[in-house]
């Protein structure tokens, strides 16, 4: 009767333990100095009125991006800057792939800092949260420069 009302109690301890070692593997990656060197420049030169749209993708969501490119070019709109989260991810981009209007503006600030092992990030792992996280670090940092952000 005693391992029976036991069981539970372990099971809660068992999962409380594996929910913290999982935080402790997530490590953030905050923005630095040679991140936002990288990425700033090409903001300012973008943004319009002081407008910036910062479009966030890693290889995996490359299509939809383009699509996305597209039908802003379509309504003349160029104050966007890709910021890459991976390193495979600008290459597609920098082609133009048929933009009339705006001249691509892509950059990877990560080369020195990767957020993945393997430049691949599955959905709801660690890797892809952590991803995920650089998107209010860098919407912050540019508010605090001063610009409006429009997300998309």
């Amino acid at each position: 009767a005693g391992r029976a009302r036991m069981a539970p109690l372990l099971l809660l301890l068992a999962a409380t333990n594996a929910l913290k070692n999982r935080s402790a593997t997530l490590a953030m990656v905050t923005l630095d100095e040679t991140m936002t060197s990288l990425v700033d420049p090409l903001v300012a030169a973008r943004a319009r009125d002081g407008v910036v749209v910062p479009l966030f993708s890693n290889l995996g969501f490359v299509p939809f991006l383009k699509n996305l490119l597209c039908s802003m070019d379509r309504v003349r709109v160029s104050n966007w800057v890709v910021i890459a989260l991976d390193n495979s991810t600008c290459a597609p981009i920098r082609g133009g792939f048929g933009l009339a209007y705006a001249s691509p503006a892509c950059v990877f600030p990560y080369a020195h800092r990767p957020l993945t092992t393997q430049g691949v990030a599955s959905y709801r792992t660690v890797e892809f949260n952590r991803m995920v996280m650089q998107r209010p670090m860098w919407m912050r940092h540019l508010l605090s420069r001063g610009y409006s952000v429009l997300q998309c």
